[in-house]
């Protein structure tokens, strides 16, 4: 048995003490104590918030599996890649060598228009989960959208893998210690913790309730507290008193107030040797504390669920956001990518602005064809100009 509200006093010369005590400081001083046979959690108790199914709230799903800073640089990649795109744009080659001052105003809302339309272009190809294969496209635009469709592959396939945990997640708006103390909410605590909870919580609107738990669920029902402070270990198998919990529709949520050790009140000279055996009691014959709470909760029963559901299954795993870090390599590959298509398309610019021979631009199969043609000819006629050389040879 343990208890937040039984006065700590030895009237008669006793030895020790069947009665489990939250060891506080102002008990310290009163008497000794074995070793802790747990820790008691006294945490927040609240109305059941419910599910929340704000529009709002299910909007956010949407974008919960990324990170804000990856979707940040995820929309900065979409407008370096339109950028880049209208510069490798064949279309506006005429306008290469000509700096923006000396552009006339309508030529900079043309290039205002091409980068609007590319950008929303790229944002397509991105959305609709690859790009488009343009044949004339320059090398350099082909290497740029070669990075940019492995970025699209691993980012919706790490997107549509994490959305389904998101968007089936129940959100329960929670309320926290942290959040009650800020709003000044009252809180109804047992005052045999009174000394632990103004340490950890010196601006908290506590209101400390003699009557126990019953008094405090009393205080509860007329409105002298929106919050409890209740012990987890000193509730948990009080069957009635959870019946009550349930009642008011009342729900432990995983909000701490205080971590307080539970140990039996005992004569300093016993201390020692009774605390030995609770060691090796607990260590070799496995008599835990957890252990008698199942037993009795197979014997009577757990009563009614006093927990909120959605804090106790969710692991951590099942709703971690997908970070800039973890698409460091998928990331770093368009902007190898990204990197050598500059490259290529400076050469190429400054070859043509050389009148030199260039492989970058856009070729096509008609160009191949072309040149085949072309080559043929020029083979015809050095054939027949040694043919005539040669007859010229003959008649000297």
């Amino acid at each position: 048995m343990n208890s937040l509200h039984v006065p700590l006093r030895f009237i008669t010369p006793v030895s020790y003490s069947l009665i489990t005590y939250p060891i506080s400081a102002e008990r310290l001083k009163m008497a000794s104590f074995t070793i802790p046979i747990t820790y008691d959690k006294v945490l927040l108790v609240t109305k059941n918030p419910g599910k929340n199914n704000k529009l709002s709230v299910q909007v956010a799903k949407v974008s919960a599996p990324f990170t804000f800073e990856l979707w940040l640089l995820l929309i900065a990649i979409i407008m370096f890649t339109a950028l880049l795109s209208v510069w490798y744009s064949s279309h506006i080659g005429s306008a290469r060598n000509q700096s923006f001052r000396e552009m006339s105003l309508r030529r900079k809302k043309l290039y205002a228009r091409l980068v609007v339309d590319s950008i929303l272009q790229k944002g397509s190809f991105f959305f609709s989960a690859g790009v488009e294969h343009d044949a004339d496209a320059s090398l350099p635009t082909k290497l740029l959208m070669f990075g940019f469709g492995f970025l699209i592959l691993i980012t919706v396939s790490a997107y549509v893998a994490n959305l389904a945990a998101f968007l089936t997640r129940n959100i329960v708006d929670v309320m926290s210690v942290e959040g009650v103390v800020a709003a000044g909410l009252p809180i109804c605590a047992p005052p045999a913790i009174q000394h632990e909870l103004k340490m950890a919580w010196p601006k908290a609107n506590l209101h400390y309730i003699n009557g126990g738990f019953n008094g405090m669920i009393d205080d509860y029902d007329l409105g002298r507290c929106k919050v409890l402070a209740v012990s987890v270990e000193d509730t948990s198998m009080d069957l009635p008193l959870l019946e009550k919990f349930c009642e008011r529709d009342l729900v432990f949520t995983n909000s701490l107030f205080v971590d307080i050790p539970i140990a039996f009140p005992i004569r300093p000279k016993l201390a020692s040797d009774v605390s030995y055996w609770m060691f090796e009691g607990e260590r070799f014959h496995d008599l835990k504390l957890a252990n008698i709470k199942d037993e009795y909760s197979k014997e009577y029963g757990e009563g009614c669920n006093v927990k909120i559901s959605a804090e106790g299954n969710e692991s951590s795993d099942d709703y971690a956001k997908i970070t800039v870090k973890m698409m460091f390599f998928p990331i770093s590959f368009f902007l190898g990518f990204a990197l050598l298509s500059a490259l290529l398309q400076i050469i190429h610019q400054r070859r043509i602005r050389n009148r030199q021979q260039t492989q970058m631009g856009a070729v096509s199969a008609s160009q191949v064809s072309v040149v085949s043609e072309k080559s043929l000819v020029k083979k015809e006629k050095n054939a027949t100009c040694l043919k005539e050389e040669d007859g010229k040879n003959r008649n000297d």
